[in-house]
């Protein structure tokens, strides 16, 4: 015959408690306040600072982008590829993103957004002919401006 009580948690028979809940009660909260910190950040810095590179909106952006590009174009070399180890990988790379943020921000710049895009595809797919093809196009572009 079976009892109906519950089993006594001192019972040896019993499993241990689940230790999925018994981890640490602040991780979801404090998830929580780093992710609203974000956002806060964020929104002021874009609606009370001012948007774009250094503050400046689409052309500081655009100034910003058009200075790496003369750093870069002095920096790499057809057909050689381009280390991890140096920072003209990364300044190639963020090229693109400040060329497409002037243009979502104004309209002036929609070719050299494009041209942003065109830089990072690019890079992604190793394509050296189109990386100095584009950034010729790019360095016409910000006499330009």
């Amino acid at each position: 015959m079976t009892s109906s009580m519950p089993p006594s948690p001192d019972d040896p028979s019993m499993p241990p408690p689940s230790s999925a809940r018994q981890g640490k009660p602040w991780v979801v909260p404090g998830a929580i306040g780093v992710v609203a910190g974000l956002v806060v950040g964020v929104l002021i810095g874009t609606f009370v600072v001012g948007g774009g590179a250094a503050g400046g909106g689409a052309d500081a952006d655009a100034r910003t982008a058009c200075q790496y590009i003369d750093t870069v174009s002095d920096d790499i070399e057809p057909d050689v590829a381009l280390d991890l180890e140096e920072p003209t990988i990364w300044r190639l790379q963020a090229i693109g993103p400040l060329a497409t943020a002037a243009a979502t921000s104004d309209e002036r710049y929609e070719t050299f957004g494009e041209q942003g895009g065109d830089l990072y595809s690019a890079i992604s797919r190793l394509d050296h002919e189109l990386l100095f093809s584009t950034l010729e196009a790019m360095q016409e572009s910000c006499r330009s401006f």
